[in-house]
């Protein structure tokens, strides 16, 4: 019988834009083997609170779950989970002003199409990767996509999922699901890409389908703590099939976890720090609780 216990953090947005709410979990068995995971819900995006995902058992709590208890499996047999590799990223925007000289970047998108159209014509070059987190009506889209550079890689959720829309966007444009009001897969030709997080997801589950279905996929962080972020690098180092959209560290004010990641030249790397997803001595620092 494993017992679960609980840690509080803040993280502190660097452009001063707020603060984000999350848990790490904890679960310890009866030899006192440990493994931790990141329950970071995104209440501005419809999940539950932290509190509620814990009181409710909700999908964020079970996914911290599966993914303690493979920590814990590997740091009990002595298996590193992440190892020194680094894995390709792509470089995060998140105003319209600076512009990249190389590699695949992600702009997060807004409705000034015209700035936003002039931004993008600066980088003939680069992949770009767009997205609007829903909040385009499905006329503004139909006006945008008419003005897009040849240079989009994929368009990430310009509005809220509507698969009829999807599918005839998704034959001009390739379009990326991540927030879906329904399954996906029953909408095949609605979108070319799978966006997968997987400290929030059952990234195994997601990965095995669209390899059924052969789907591309990209796997990314989810603006959650250090702890969330490693387990996704795990998934990274040994699924991803394209550039991956770990970028979102550098968004909140430095934590000492952060210290145990290394970002240059478009990719991150882990150094080595224990067993399982490793922070191994930081984890064992900080204060833990029942509730």
């Amino acid at each position: 019988m494993s017992s679960i216990f609980y840690s509080r953090y803040q993280l502190v947005r660097q452009d001063g834009s707020g603060t984000h709410f999350g848990c790490l979990l904890k679960i310890e068995d009866a030899n006192k083997n440990w493994g931790v995971a990141d329950i970071s819900p995104l209440p501005h995006l419809g999940d539950l609170s932290v509190d509620e995902e814990i009181r409710q058992k909700g999908p964020l709590f079970r996914q911290a779950l599966r993914l303690a208890q493979r920590d814990l499996e590997a740091r009990k047999n002595s298996i590193c989970l992440i190892d020194s590799r680094p894995v390709a990223i792509n470089t995060l925007m998140t105003d319209y002003k600076t512009i990249a000289k190389k590699g695949t970047i992600k702009v997060k998108g807004d409705q000034h199409f015209p700035q936003l159209i002039s931004y993008l014509q600066k980088m003939p070059e680069l992949k770009i990767r767009l997205d609007f987190n829903s909040r385009l009506s499905p006329q503004a889209f139909n006006t945008l996509i008419e003005q897009l550079p040849k240079n989009i890689e994929y368009i990430e959720d310009p509005t809220i999922w509507n698969s009829k829309d999807w599918i005839e966007w998704n034959k001009q444009v390739p379009m990326a699901v991540d927030f879906s009001t329904e399954n996906p897969f029953q909408h095949l030709n609605a979108w070319t890409y799978l966006i997968i997080k997987p400290s929030r997801q059952n990234a195994d589950d997601l990965i095995a389908q669209c390899r059924q279905y052969q789907k591309k996929f990209t796997l990314t962080s989810a603006m959650e703590h250090p702890v969330g972020f490693a387990h996704g690098l795990h998934y990274a180092q040994n699924y991803s099939e394209n550039v991956t959209g770990f970028s979102t560290l550098e968004l909140y004010e430095k934590l000492k976890f952060n210290e145990c990641f290394v970002v240059e030249e478009n990719q991150i790397s882990m150094k080595p720090s224990g067993y399982g997803i490793g922070m191994t001595e930081l984890l064992q620092d900080i204060s833990w609780t029942i509730r």
